[in-house]
């Protein structure tokens, strides 16, 4: 920490904030490389994914599979000791079980990580695999210099907080860990992270359209990755009022007609006409096989 202080206040030639990038490079690389392959969560099923855009140029739907892919992924498990005391896969099925399926996610963490697979067809697939982890390193180091800028919004002459945030980031283990790895929580952590410095901008600023539409587009970043950033949506509309109800006119006057916007916006999203969310309907131990609202 001291090292950080220093060169942020005496030496003023290696900013603090590239040091932690590289730390936080560092790091990430030995979790990266240390981790076996396949032992994150449900890290089959989420390369699969990306392995499907890279492959058919296409979004893949729920019921897609392709029964090669399978095989070499499951015998990488086996070769990795993934299954070591769990049943192992038969590799003579047409589609070996390989987990439980991502393939009704939204696309957008996973057409990232499909680039380099685009380039490495044909490849081993567990080289496939530490190049995908390698985009997920790729997007925490991004996600270390959002953490930057956000305390840098909020701190604007408190220095040490600046660097302090993505320090800690930096110095956590588990964060690490899971930002190495092939699953859209990465994704969905950077693209918060951007979402919530796009929103301490427009706070700290006056309004205008400029800060207005990156705070869109990071929402709509947010609802293409995963749906546990979808809080994002009413967090924006929430923003958005508390801006204009504090603008002078003639921005002042539209927050009533955006509080009513967001009002039948936000009531659509909380409550639907089906059941709860069919949550038990996945899997290989199917046990709901009715929606909730029928059983008796």
């Amino acid at each position: 920490m001291q090292v950080l202080k220093g060169l942020s206040t005496r030496g003023r030639r290696v900013h603090p904030l590239l040091v932690i990038i590289l730390f936080g490079a560092i790091h990430g690389g030995v979790y990266l490389f240390l981790v076996p392959p396949w032992q994150h969560y449900d890290e089959p099923t989420h390369f699969e994914y990306a392995w499907w855009l890279a492959v058919y140029e296409r979004l893949p739907g729920p019921e897609d599979a392709n029964g090669l892919m399978h095989r070499e992924v499951a015998a990488s498990m086996l070769e990795h000791h993934f299954f070591d005391n769990l049943a192992s896969p038969n590799l003579l099925l047409d589609t070996p079980w390989i987990g439980i399926s991502q393939l009704s996610d939204p696309p957008l963490y996973y057409l990232f990580v499909a680039i380099p697979l685009w380039f490495l067809q044909g490849a081993d697939v567990t080289m496939q695999l530490y190049a995908a982890r390698l985009v997920s390193l790729g997007m925490f180091l991004i996600t270390l210099g959002g953490s930057y800028g956000i305390a840098k919004e909020i701190f604007p002459k408190h220095k040490t907080f600046h660097w302090l945030l993505p320090a800690l980031l930096v110095l956590t283990p588990a964060f690490v860990d899971l930002m190495t790895a092939v699953n859209n929580d990465v994704g969905a952590t950077l693209f918060f992270t951007l979402f919530l410095l796009a929103g301490v901008r427009f706070m700290q600023r006056k309004i205008n359209l400029w800060d207005s539409l990156i705070l869109g587009v990071m929402v709509g970043l947010c609802y293409f990755t995963k749906s546990t950033v979808l809080i994002a949506i009413p967090a924006f509309f929430l923003l958005l009022l508390l801006k204009l109800f504090q603008a002078q006119p003639p921005f002042h006057y539209l927050a009533y007609p955006v509080l009513m916007l967001s009002v039948g916006i936000i009531g659509v999203y909380l409550f639907t006409w089906d059941d709860a969310a069919y949550w038990y309907r996945e899997g290989p131990s199917v046990q709901q096989t009715w929606p909730t609202k029928y059983r008796h």
